[in-house]
């Protein structure tokens, strides 16, 4: 758990990792690893919904054709004040390489910056780490 400068607000990890083997015929789910933020509402704390989606770019990644994900790591790595904190997105991927079937891992990471309002709501920004 990690709270904001002015104890309005926390962010809370959890994690589910029943990953198993990316290329069978049942793939598993990724494993995750998720930040939840609460906000102080009068006498309790509320959830705030993190807006969420895709990392920008990835659509457009060569990389990413064909490849399947392993794991979404989204961890908090400290509040820059009591209204941004600052979150890391580590996302692993593996992709299956014709003609002998090598498996190709690769990995992305992200920076977020989570901008809070009072009334709840988030706005965020992405940039791709080039320094992982």
């Amino acid at each position: 758990m990690l709270w904001s400068p002015d104890s309005k607000r926390f962010a809370y990890v959890a994690s589910d990792l029943r990953g198993g083997r990316l290329f069978r015929k049942a793939a598993a789910p990724p494993e995750k690893t998720q930040t939840t933020v609460y906000q102080n509402s009068d006498k309790s704390f509320t959830k705030i919904d993190l807006p969420s989606g895709q990392p920008p770019g990835k659509e457009n990644d060569p990389e990413m054709k064909g490849a399947v994900m392993g794991h979404e790591f989204v961890t908090p790595v400290r509040w820059a004040d009591a209204n941004t904190l600052i979150l890391e997105r580590h996302d692993y991927y593996e992709r299956l390489m014709p003609p002998a079937g090598s498996v190709h891992g690769f990995d992305r990471l992200y920076e977020i910056t989570v901008s809070f309002k009072d009334d709840g709501t988030a706005n965020t920004s992405w940039k791709l780490r080039e320094d992982r």
